[in-house]
């Protein structure tokens, strides 16, 4: 059973040279802060069914890579990061479930099966959709949810389809992981932002 603050487990600036923290969408999600939830189809539904899974809070960040877009298009990415707590392991698998089950409902998503797995269950979807901000490259969403105990982890890549390793992914979960079993060091970042308004992770651009 994890019982610490989840931020303490995140990815940081340290794991990602040269990579920044997008202030903007970091947060720290209270266990009662049901708003804006990116996995349900409406406010009420994250109320009730968080509830039932003995919600106890999370935290979401992300990162920008060097160059922003200019770097994307020589072969870096952005980085979502959402990490979520419950009170059990069992409300945690259904969790896990839900939230990749959801993802699967875009069109034209993909399983990755062959990464390197992560947690006690792990799943991977991949989606081509749309372009690179200002240019005619083909845009990929990585997206790697893994189940440590009671925690949901959930990590996403954007980047430029001809140039993203599709592991990258795998590997930045690999360090969350690392964090959870203590393999890795585990800093507790001070969030820039407040749970009074909350990010999620979106599947398409």
């Amino acid at each position: 059973m994890i019982d610490g603050d989840p931020s303490s487990f995140s990815i940081a600036e340290a794991d990602l040279p040269g990579y920044d923290t997008d202030d903007d969408h970091t947060f720290a999600r209270a266990a009662g802060d049901y708003q804006a939830f990116g996995f349900f189809d409406t406010p009420d539904e994250a109320k009730e069914k968080l509830a039932d899974w003995g919600y106890r809070g999370g935290y979401i960040t992300g990162f920008n890579p060097p160059g922003l877009i200019a770097g994307v298009l020589e072969g870096e990415y952005f980085v979502d990061v959402e990490l979520h707590l419950f009170d059990s392991f069992e409300h945690a698998h259904t969790a896990f479930e839900h939230f990749v089950t959801y993802r699967t409902g875009v069109d034209d998503v993909e399983y990755m099966d062959d990464l390197e797995a992560h947690g006690n269950e792990w799943a991977a979807l991949k989606l081509v959709s749309g372009k690179v901000t200002n240019s005619d490259v083909d845009a990929v969403y990585h997206v790697y949810f893994f189940r440590r105990g009671n925690m949901v982890a959930i990590v996403q890549t954007r980047g430029a389809e001809p140039y993203m390793d599709d592991s990258a992914v795998a590997d930045l979960a690999a360090i969350i992981d690392e964090k959870v079993l203590g393999t890795r060091d585990a800093v507790q970042p001070t969030p820039a932002g407040g749970i009074e308004t909350p990010a999620t992770i979106t599947p398409t651009p």
